[in-house]
């Protein structure tokens, strides 16, 4: 059996710690949290073409069109439309998207994430 002494739990240094390195896992979640659902809404906007009819004959400006009501709708903010690339080219019309997000975490440290989106379709 134990001495009660040895089963006293955490000391005041040990909460601290724990509370400290709990708080910093919080914000840095909370920081990184938008902008991963930002990147999974945008990666949906290009999936979401698929099922738009005709989308195989649609010209490279009315695919950016439907991208940019995506946005619109999403409220997509930090990433612009003119960063996407939509072309047609080799008998595919394609669209991708490579993007960098920087989120200020503390002092001088930053968080940089890094995201490439892409869709691709047989064009007629």
């Amino acid at each position: 059996m134990k001495l009660k002494k040895s089963q006293l739990g955490l000391t005041a240094f040990g909460w601290f710690l724990a509370l400290c390195v709990g708080g910093f896992v919080v914000v840095t979640v909370m920081k990184l949290a938008p902008i991963y659902i930002d990147n999974y809404a945008i990666q949906n906007i290009f999936d979401s073409l698929d099922d738009r009819p005709d989308i195989a004959k649609a010209s490279p400006r009315k695919v950016r069109d439907y991208i940019s009501k995506g946005f619109t709708t999403n409220m997509i903010r930090d990433v612009h439309i003119k960063d996407v690339v939509v072309k047609k080219e080799g008998g595919f019309l394609t669209a991708s998207l490579k993007y960098e997000k920087r989120e200020h975490l503390v002092k001088n440290i930053d968080l940089v994430l890094t995201f490439e989106n892409s869709w691709k379709i047989k064009a007629e």
